[in-house]
């Protein structure tokens, strides 16, 4: 019992209305931002937000992106020379299935990385050089 106007556009009849909140099988839809900041310069942040609305999630995740910011220990591959440019020893991280280790590299390797994901989130953080290994369900990063 839906009534369209002359403008083409469709309304929901009071009763409708009401039948569509009471009813269980309809769930709303909900969307989730990720959001990472970095300074490039050994400081990153990352924020997750949930909202009904794209850009209420979006503002959300930026904020507490921005909260959540904290400074990156960065090291030397062989002498210690320069700047630090790579992670200071062999790290290892896993969440869900997804495995990734990584390894110190030399000046001017560069990221090593196959996963776009990883390697922005290393270049925003301040990391020049490091070699990447990742195993498991790698699609879901």
């Amino acid at each position: 019992s839906v009534s369209t106007q002359s403008t083409g556009s469709s309304r929901m009849s009071p009763e409708d209305h009401a039948r569509t909140e009471a009813d269980p099988c309809r769930t709303a839809n909900t969307f989730q931002a990720f959001v990472a900041i970095g300074d490039y310069d050994g400081h990153i942040g990352l924020g997750v937000k949930c909202s009904k609305e794209v850009a209420t999630a979006i503002r959300g995740a930026i904020i507490l992106a921005k909260l959540s910011v904290i400074p990156v220990r960065r090291g030397y591959w062989g002498n210690k020379i320069g700047m630090p440019h790579t992670v200071p020893c062999k790290v290892t991280g896993k969440c869900g299935s997804v495995l990734v280790r990584l390894v110190p590299a030399p000046t001017r390797y560069w990221l090593s990385s196959q996963l776009q994901s990883p390697k922005k989130l290393l270049n925003m953080a301040g990391f020049e050089d490091c070699y990447t290994c990742a195993t498991g369900q790698t699609a879901t990063l």
